[in-house]
């Protein structure tokens, strides 16, 4: 196919396809996103490691971005700076605000213990005890 033939078949899949950011059932029930990609795993959909490896690096620079107005994100080393955005991923940070209070002041004894008995701790289990090792220590366990 050439190079025109190409841009003109995605131009025309756009249209046929539309395009939607979200998941969403196609024609037959079947779990589709964007411009008519299966995802559901009944029909054989998915995405590739290669696809599941750039949603990743797009999600972490999006939180980075985010992260970055805060001064009790700023403030932090490197890797402190890497637990809090690990968390970002399954929790919303703004909801603890005595926890980032402490990180701000760099108290994270006090920081740990606000975060340590909570339900977010509860549910992510080792991953919680890991980023409050790397709270604690600022370094990676």
């Amino acid at each position: 196919m050439t190079p025109e033939d190409h841009a003109h078949l995605v131009a025309q899949l756009k249209i046929d396809e539309g395009c939607r950011l979200y998941v969403y059932p196609d024609s037959l029930g079947f779990l589709t996103i964007g411009y008519g990609r299966l995802v559901d795993r009944k029909k054989g959909g998915g995405i590739s490691q290669d696809e599941a490896e750039y949603l990743l690096a797009n999600d972490v620079r999006k939180r980075d971005v985010f992260l970055a107005q805060y001064a009790w994100y700023t403030a932090q080393d490197s890797v402190r700076q890497a637990a809090l955005a690990d968390m970002c991923f399954n929790t919303d940070l703004l909801h603890f605000p005595h926890f980032l209070g402490h990180m701000l002041v760099k108290d994270y004894p006090a920081a740990v213990g606000d975060i340590k008995d909570t339900p977010w701790h509860q549910e992510v289990g080792v991953r919680g005890d890991r980023i409050i090792v790397m709270i604690s220590t600022g370094v990676w366990p």
